[in-house]
């Protein structure tokens, strides 16, 4: 039998949204923490809009191509590379949905291959475009409305 659905299901905790929650990555046995704050923002779209800016130089030369490809394979008019819309949104992302990491004993450092990384836009942009599941872990969790809930008290919900 379905449950009874309630409005108050599509909407979540502000503070929550803004600052971000904790998950584990890439599961909850995992040291490596990253805070994700929710899309549906206005810092996401203005972070967006400046991803976009500074890439413009890039997305016209992608639409120039675009336009004159007579190859089968060209993404067509308004389509923008899956790279170029990759690098547009992890700068986005970096920059207002990952605020911050932290991984078990180096609290905000995270062990590198190449060395241990601090929490930074920078560095959060450059891991974003390096490790695609990372950067899908992000997507799915900031889009999903339900991580961003209050906590609703049983006593409350009875009332």
């Amino acid at each position: 039998m379905p449950r009874e659905f309630s409005f108050e299901e599509l909407t979540f905790d502000e503070k929550l949204a803004e600052e971000g929650v904790w998950f584990h990555f890439p599961d909850e046995a995992s040291d490596f923490e990253i805070r994700i704050a929710h899309h549906d923002r206005p810092a996401y779209d203005r972070e967006l809009a400046r991803a976009r800016r500074h890439y413009t130089r890039d997305i016209l030369i992608a639409s120039a191509k675009n336009e004159t490809d007579d190859d089968e394979e060209s993404l067509g008019d308004g389509v923008l590379d899956p790279e170029l819309d990759r690098k547009i949104t992890s700068r986005a992302m970096s920059r207002s949905i990952v605020t911050d990491w932290r991984c078990g004993e180096l609290g905000n450092v995270a062990r590198m291959s190449g060395g241990d990384l601090r929490y930074s836009r920078e560095n959060a942009e450059k891991l974003l475009m390096e490790f695609t599941r990372l950067y899908q872990f992000v997507v799915n969790r900031a889009y999903t409305a339900s991580h961003f809930r209050a906590v609703v008290e049983e006593d409350d919900a009875k009332n």
